[in-house]
């Protein structure tokens, strides 16, 4: 399902359609004393060079100019924004920069690079090839219990898509083994409608539970009318894997991007 190449792994099933999917690995780029190797997130100020230089250097890898990339402030909320040309460039290298107070980007617009950051949270790619919408959502736990992915599926709804024939796909983020929440989370959980009597957490003794977030997120998208045969799942886990930063288990950890662009044919 996904393919590695120069440190970045790529999602390949919509390349005949001019779409680009791509997830960054903690290999490669330039080391900081506090992530490592390839770290691209801005928001440790005194690593701020080093995170932009790992930019330049993840564009470069897939093909694309850090002036066409558009950056989002993420700040766990359930909002989307669209995209237009016009936004290109921000937040690439300043964090304040970036689209303020938004988790979720799409477009319609070609040669826009929409991106995500990650470092356990779950990225969800939505492609709709019937009107050429692209999307890019970070779904950490509260984006997910206050359902973001089911208002970006709303958003290409109200731009007059065919829900049933939307495809996602859901990246690599931490698996439900290794996502140990409190019953805070559960209670938000199970307000959920469409998630009750669906295996998404189990308990795991001490008022805790372990998650099941890819899959809330799939019944999240069936909810909103997305086809289930339309919804691929990667299995690599965040967490578990050495090729990716993982803040559950590491705390002070780096941040991994996920992008989406769509080519002009």
């Amino acid at each position: 399902m996904l393919r590695l190449k120069n440190d970045v792994y790529y999602y390949d099933k919509w390349n005949q359609n001019g779409v680009t999917v791509a997830f960054s690995t903690n290999k490669g780029g330039v080391k900081d004393i506090d992530n490592g190797n390839n770290n691209i997130g801005l928001q440790i100020e005194n690593q701020k060079e080093q995170a932009i230089e790992n930019r330049k250097i993840f564009a470069n890898k897939t093909g694309y100019k850090l002036t066409d990339f558009v950056f989002a402030q993420q700040k766990h909320t359930s909002r989307i924004c669209e995209v237009f040309n016009t936004n290109k460039g921000q937040g690439t290298i300043d964090f304040e920069d970036g689209i303020d107070n938004v988790d979720g980007l799409y477009t319609k617009e070609d040669n826009i690079v929409l991106t995500s950051l990650h470092a356990d949270c779950t990225p969800v790619y939505i492609y709709s090839k019937d009107d050429n919408l692209i999307s890019i959502i970070h779904a950490g736990w509260k984006g997910t219990v206050n359902q973001i992915v089911y208002n970006a599926i709303e958003k290409f709804r109200k731009e007059g898509s065919n829900i049933k024939d939307i495809e996602v796909f859901i990246g690599p983020s931490i698996s439900q083994s290794n996502f140990e929440v409190g019953q805070d989370v559960i209670n938000y959980i199970n307000e959920i409608d469409y998630l009750i009597d669906q295996d998404v957490y189990k308990k795991k003794g001490n008022g805790k539970y372990l998650v099941d977030i890819k899959n809330i997120n799939k019944l999240q998208l069936i909810a909103a009318g997305v086809d289930q045969k339309n919804i691929d799942i990667s299995d690599m886990c965040t967490y578990q894997n050495d090729k990716f930063f993982s803040y559950r288990k590491n705390n002070k950890t780096g941040r991994m991007i996920g992008c989406i662009v769509k080519e002009t044919k």
